[in-house]
């Protein structure tokens, strides 16, 4: 998509994948999209080893895409597998997107963000609220990592998270429950936090008002004269 969408009437989607690996109103956008307001009435079940990266509106806002003013709710997912790049806007952001709203209801075993899974571009002034279940399974006998965050699942190198909120001071808020079997196993390690899942970019001037986070079973323990944290990887970057 390269041109301009200014809606604000209410968009009703209700999505069948047919177990497409890539999903959104728009697959790719180099334009410009503002006051969309998306209801998705779909419960995503993602399984499979080839992956899918999905966005509420956009599966990726490439280099030149502008998404502003716009909101999805509710995004729902009962099951999205440990290969999933899922954010409720946006899969994968290398664009702009400002002024953003996202309400999710998500068990995820993957890398999910309220916003965006995957951001390389500028996330600024949004905010991402509701419940998420974030898990994580064994696959060939090795922990898979698990990404959860209320604004982006990672924010990458390059990429910057400004003025944005994970939950907010009234009822809107954002809970993450980490649920895993108690094990003493270094390699369960699950990232997850109010902004960002986990960081390699820059987040500035962020807040958490209305976040909770249950790390449930993640404990740390001391055995053969060294500590070990499997909640190393759960952070309060704001």
């Amino acid at each position: 998509f390269y041109g301009v969408i200014d809606n604000d009437n209410l968009v009703v989607i209700g999505w069948v994948p047919e177990d497409m690996s890539e999903m959104g109103i728009i697959l790719h956008n180099y334009g410009t999209i503002r006051n969309l307001q998306v209801k998705i009435n779909y419960d995503f079940d993602l399984t499979g080893l080839d992956g899918h990266t999905v966005g509420g509106i956009v599966c990726y806002n490439e280099k030149e895409g502008v998404i502003e003013k716009c909101s999805v709710t509710m995004l729902r997912a009962s099951y999205l597998d440990f290969m999933s790049n899922v954010g409720g806007i946006v899969g994968v952001n290398k664009g702009t997107i400002r002024n953003c709203l996202a309400a999710a209801d998500v068990t995820t075993y993957g890398t999910f963000g309220v916003i965006v899974g995957v951001n390389y571009g500028s996330i600024e002034d949004s905010c991402g609220i509701g419940n998420i279940i974030q898990k994580v399974k064994k696959y060939e006998g090795c922990y898979e990592l698990s990404q959860v965050g209320g604004i982006a699942g990672i924010n990458e190198t390059g990429g910057t998270i400004s003025n944005c909120v994970g939950g907010t001071l009234d009822d809107s808020y954002l809970r993450v429950v980490i649920d895993v079997a108690y094990v003493d196993d270094e390699a369960l390690a699950p990232y997850s936090g109010p902004i960002a899942g986990k960081n390699n970019g820059e987040i500035s001037g962020c807040s958490n008002y209305g976040y909770a986070i249950d790390t449930g079973n993640l404990h740390s323990w001391w055995a053969w004269f060294h500590t070990y944290d499997q909640l190393k990887n759960i952070n309060n970057i704001v």
